[in-house]
């Protein structure tokens, strides 16, 4: 699968937080909170293409909470920008895979910042697991979970696809 500038995987609002992927010659993940004042951005190390790659995004929240970003279950921010005055996630869509062409599996969103353990948990050292099961989950801490299957096929290609909202999406849950 080829990816192209700025694919976004996650994103709120249509930019309030925003997780992508950038091939503008930086071959990273981004992870930006909109801020009244300044944006908070913060990137990964160059991440090799055409292998699987887990992805965690976390933002602690407040006036200028910290922004952080794991690969595999291990700490990997670079910071770009501190986040000044966020902006809170406005009633808009929710946009998974917009304009990207790849794989997504186990998209999920928390109701609280994940910890170091948390990550490496959910990780669980690169096997798929249950993660209503995990330690971070108590408590309904785990708001939505978009498990999206594990099929091969289970993919954004901005062609075939299931409408949700404007986006594209292909679920091959079966």
């Amino acid at each position: 699968a080829t990816i192209s500038d700025n694919d976004r995987i996650f994103d709120f609002s249509n930019s309030d937080r925003r997780l992508y992927w950038d091939t503008g010659g930086s071959g990273r993940f981004e992870f930006t909170v909109a801020g009244s004042s300044t944006t908070g951005k913060v990137s990964t190390s160059t991440i090799t293409t055409g292998v699987w790659t887990h992805i965690v995004a976390t933002f602690e929240g407040g006036n200028t909470g910290a922004q952080k970003l794991y690969v595999n279950g291990t700490l990997d921010t670079n910071l770009d920008a501190t986040v000044s005055a966020p902006l809170e996630i406005s009633d808009y869509d929710c946009f998974i895979g917009a304009r990207a062409t790849g794989h997504i599996c186990d998209a999920a969103v928390w109701r609280k910042e994940l910890s170091a353990a948390d990550v490496t948990e959910a990780y669980n050292n690169g096997a798929r697991h249950n993660l209503e099961q995990t330690t971070a989950a108590a408590g309904r801490n785990l708001i939505s979970w978009w498990k999206l299957g594990d099929d091969v096929d289970d993919a954004t290609d901005g062609s075939t696809s299931y409408s949700l909202g404007g986006n594209s999406m292909i679920d091959q849950m079966g």
